[in-house]
C-alpha cells in the first residue's frame, strides 16, 4: 500500500492504517519516555557491575550491593511497564471514559444545567494527559490546581452549552474558548480546545502534531525542508504561540481533511476530530508505529528514474515520494 501523507491528498484507506497504528505508536512512545526516566538508575546498576568486572575486588562489595546491582535492572524494567500500562489508561481515559462521562451528565438534574461538565479534578488529570503527549510543564499543572472546584464546573458548563448551537461555526468554538480561558488559571486556547474536545467530536485539540501535519506541512517523505520556519525550532518542536488566530487555522485544516475523507463515507464512520489527532501523532512518531517500510521494487524504482527531477523533488519544491509497506 502506497502511503502518502500529504493532507490534501491522503486517501481514507491510508488514513485508516495509520489510526490503526495509533496504539502501537502510543505504547512505544510511553516506553521510550519511561526508559529515560529510569536511565540514571539503569546507569548506575550499570556502573556498579562495571566496577566488580574492572577491579576484580568483588570483596570490597557487600553482598547487600552486589545483590542490588543485580536485580536494579529487572526492577527498572517492571517499573518502566508500570508506566507503560498507566500511559495507555490515562489515553483510554481521555479518548473513550471522559467523553463518555460528559455525554452522561448532558440532560440531568446534576450540576451543569444538562449541558454536561467536568470537575476540577478532571481538569486537573486531562492537563496531565496534555503534558505527558507534550512538553512538560510543572507550573501550568499548578496553575490549574489553583481553580475553584465550582469555577471550573461552571465554565466548562457554560462552554460545552454553548457548542449545542455549533453547526461548523468556528466563531461559536471561539467564543467557547474564551468562555474556558477568561475564568480559568493555566487553560489558555489549546488547553481549551483540548476540554471542548471532551463534549464535542466535531471540535479539534490543538495539539502540536496536527499543526505541525496540517498546517506547517511536516510529515514523513517530505522533500521540501522545514528548517527555515519560523514555525519549526531546530529541534523540530513546534514554535507557535497557541492563540486563537493559530487555531482558526488549524480547525479550517482539521475540517478540511474531514470533509474530504468523510466524501460519501457511511454515516456513522465519518472521521472525527480526534481521529485526526490520533493519526497526526502516528504521522509525526511514524517511526515509533511499527508499520513496517519495504523499499522501492524495481519497477518503482525504474518509475523514480523517468521522472523529471523536478516532480521527484530533485529542485527542493516540496515534492514527495510515497513509500511503500
Amino acid at each position: 500500500m502506497d502511503l502518502d501523507f500529504d493532507p490534501a491528498t491522503i486517501t481514507l484507506a491510508t488514513f485508516n492504517t495509520l489510526l490503526g497504528a495509533f496504539e502501537t505508536t502510543v505504547r512505544q512512545i510511553a516506553r521510550t519516555k519511561a526508559l529515560l526516566k529510569s536511565k540514571s538508575k539503569l546507569k548506575s546498576a550499570s556502573n556498579v557491575k562495571k566496577m566488580m568486572k574492572q577491579t576484580g575486588k568483588r570483596a570490597a562489595l557487600s553482598a547487600k550491593d552486589a545483590e542490588e546491582a543485580q536485580y536494579e535492572h529487572a526492577e527498572d524494567l517492571d517499573l518502566v511497564d508500570a508506566q507503560v500500562r498507566d500511559f495507555l489508561e490515562l489515553d483510554e481515559w481521555r479518548y473513550k471514559a471522559l467523553p463518555d462521562v460528559v455525554e452522561k451528565r448532558r440532560g440531568g438534574k446534576d450540576e451543569g444545567e444538562g449541558e454536561g461538565y467536568l470537575s476540577k479534578d478532571e481538569l486537573i488529570r486531562l492537563t496531565e494527559w496534555k503534558l505527558k503527549h507534550g512538553v512538560y510543564r510543572p507550573t501550568l499543572l499548578g496553575m490549574v490546581r489553583q481553580n475553584q472546584d465550582k469555577t471550573v464546573s461552571r465554565a466548562t458548563a457554560s462552554a460545552f452549552s454553548s457548542l449545542s448551537s455549533l453547526a461548523g461555526s468556528i466563531e461559536t468554538v471561539e467564543t467557547a474558548l474564551s468562555t474556558l480561558t477568561t475564568p480559568l488559571r493555566g487553560v489558555g486556547p489549546a488547553t481549551a480546545s483540548l476540554i471542548l474536545s471532551t463534549a464535542s467530536k466535531d471540535v479539534p485539540f490543538y495539539s502540536d502534531d496536527v499543526f505541525l501535519w496540517l498546517c506547517v506541512g511536516v510529515y514523513p517523505f517530505h522533500s521540501s525542508s522545514t528548517k527555515t520556519s519560523k514555525e519549526v525550532k531546530p529541534n523540530g518542536e513546534l514554535n507557535a504561540k497557541y492563540n486563537v488566530a493559530e487555531y482558526r487555522r488549524l480547525w479550517e485544516g482539521v475540517q478540511g481533511l474531514r470533509e474530504r475523507l468523510n466524501e460519501g463515507v457511511e454515516k456513522g464512520k465519518e472521521v472525527s476530530c480526534s481521529d485526526v489527532e490520533r493519526v497526526a501523532l502516528v504521522v509525526r512518531r511514524f517511526g515509533q508505529s511499527g508499520l513496517g517500510i519495504l523499499q522501492d521494487d524495481e519497477a518503482g524504482e525504474q518509475d523514480d528514474e523517468k521522472e523529471d527531477p523536478k516532480e521527484s523533488g530533485g529542485s527542493g519544491d516540496g515534492r514527495r515520494k510515497r513509500r511503500r509497506i
